[in-house]
């Protein structure tokens, strides 16, 4: 008998050993039982970003090296308002005037092409911040701190000041003159925004183009008309001789060519490229070629 249940003891040690065994192997193997089915959370981790700049173009100038991205490699995309003669005109299909040969010239320093393309003026700004459709903008544009949220500026090129132009047969002898008038100016200009800061009481009225507003004070639409002081000698000098200036108004403003904001070394490049043509210069005659018919006074 003690045999017997001894025999029967044994068989269930042996039973429940291999019991457990089966038991540990199910929760070992490929094929997960209970709450172990769940798949396996994916991986959240994000992956590094390389955020290395890509330049498309890199130069070196006098011994320093810039980096920079344009929208066509070794070609710099320039914006211009060509209506604005002596500083950006077209002569049938070519852009010429101050801005252009200063750029070129700044592009032959660089050893870069350059291309121009026409944009309005009052969108200019908003093209060069934007980034397209061109990388940096020359138009006679005054540097000016709303204009600096938006875009750079390189090293001012010239200082200008403002002048009004009225028809010939006008009585208006100055600004004072013109208090509750009809004041016509270039859109986004700091014309337009002398007239309107200075002129009291004014209808003030845009344009888009110079040409066009001398033609609406022709026309009587409008009674005086604001803009730089070369520009409106220029014009009255020229297509609108039976118009003239009254006033010359001291702004001092200073022009430079805005550059988009993410191309700092751009900016850099062509500022440093201007003080070479100041230093050899260039700058002095090209300002002799293209503004000294229009430097006296009113």
């Amino acid at each position: 008998m003690k045999t017997k249940k001894y025999l029967v003891l044994v068989a269930t040690l042996v039973l429940a050993c291999c019991v457990a065994l089966l038991v540990g192997c199910g929760k070992g193997g490929n094929e997960p039982s209970g709450t172990d089915n769940t798949p396996a959370p994916a991986n959240t981790t994000p992956t590094p970003t390389d955020t290395t700049p890509n330049y498309n173009t890199t130069i070196t100038y006098q011994g320093k090296e810039y980096s920079f991205n344009l929208l066509t490699p070794g070609t710099i995309t320039v914006a211009t308002s060509p209506d604005f003669p002596p500083f950006d005109n077209l002569d049938g299909e070519a852009y010429v005037g101050f801005d252009m040969e200063i750029m070129n010239a700044v592009a032959a320093e660089l050893g870069l092409q350059v291309k121009y393309t026409t944009v309005n003026f009052d969108a200019i700004i908003t093209a060069v911040a934007a980034g397209a459709p061109a990388d940096m903008a020359a138009s006679g544009i005054t540097i000016s701190e709303e204009r600096k949220q938006e875009v750079d500026f390189t090293s001012p090129y010239y200082s200008s000041n403002l002048a009004i132009i009225v028809t010939g047969d006008s009585s208006f002898k100055s600004a004072a003159d013109l208090e509750g008038k009809k004041i016509g100016s270039q859109s986004g200009t700091t014309g337009q925004a002398w007239a309107e800061e200075n002129i009291k009481g004014l209808e003030s009225i845009t344009f888009t183009t110079v040409p066009d507003g001398l033609n609406a004070l022709k026309a009587g639409k409008v009674d005086a008309f604001v803009t730089d002081l070369p520009v409106a000698q220029n014009m009255v000098a020229s297509s609108f001789s039976d118009c003239k200036i009254i006033q010359e108004i001291a702004t001092g403003d200073e022009f430079g060519f805005a550059v988009n904001k993410a191309n700092p070394e751009l900016t850099a490049a062509i500022s440093a490229a201007l003080a070479t043509l100041e230093q050899n210069g260039t700058l002095d005659k090209l300002e002799t070629k293209w503004l000294s018919d229009y430097t006296s006074e009113a």
